[in-house]
C-alpha cells in the first residue's frame, strides 16, 4: 500500500512540476483584443452607431484553451476555431468557421509599438486572399521590483 502511496505522489508531483513550468516557446495570442478593420470577401464590416457610441462589439476574444476565435458583429457573433503553424518564422493561422469567408490559411503579422516607457501597442493582422482580420491591443508592463530580502542572505 506504501508503495501505491508514493507512485501517485510521484506522478502528481511530476504533472504539477510540469504544467507549472511548461512553455511552448511559440507566440501568445490569447486575450482580448479591439477590433480595428474587418473586411470579408472585400466587404468592410461595419459596427452600428449604437455599438459604435457604446462601445460594444468592439471586442474580439481570441480563447487558446479551445482555439477559438470570437468576432462580434451586431446582433451576430462569428465565431472561428484556428490551428497555428510556423513555417521559415512566418506564421499561420489555419481557420475553419460556418462563415465561407473565416475558411482557410491566413497570414499572421503581429508589430509592436512602444509609447512609453512601460507601454506597449500590438497589431495583429490576419490576411487571406479577399479576407482582412486588424486587430489592436494595448499593454501596460508594471515596474521591476527588486526581489525582497530573504532569510541568510548578506
Amino acid at each position: 500500500m506504501n508503495i501505491k502511496k508514493i507512485a501517485v505522489l510521484i506522478v502528481v508531483a511530476t504533472l504539477i512540476g510540469y504544467f507549472a513550468f511548461f512553455e511552448n516557446g511559440g507566440i501568445t495570442i490569447e486575450g482580448n483584443w479591439e477590433r480595428k478593420k474587418i473586411v470579408l470577401d472585400g466587404r468592410e464590416l461595419h459596427l452600428s452607431a449604437s455599438d459604435s457610441i457604446l462601445q460594444l462589439g468592439k471586442e474580439v476574444s481570441i480563447n487558446k484553451w479551445t482555439d477559438s476565435i470570437r468576432i462580434p458583429n451586431g446582433k451576430k457573433e462569428l465565431t472561428a476555431h484556428f490551428t497555428m503553424e510556423e513555417n521559415n518564422g512566418i506564421y499561420y493561422l489555419e481557420l475553419s468557421s460556418q462563415e465561407k469567408a473565416l475558411n482557410g490559411k491566413f497570414v499572421m503579422e503581429i508589430d509592436t509599438i512602444q509609447w512609453g516607457e512601460r507601454s506597449y501597442q500590438v497589431n495583429m493582422t490576419l490576411t487571406s486572399n479577399q479576407t482582412f482580420l486588424h486587430f489592436k491591443r494595448e499593454r501596460i508592463i508594471g515596474p521591476w521590483r527588486p526581489p525582497g530580502p530573504k532569510r541568510g542572505a548578506v
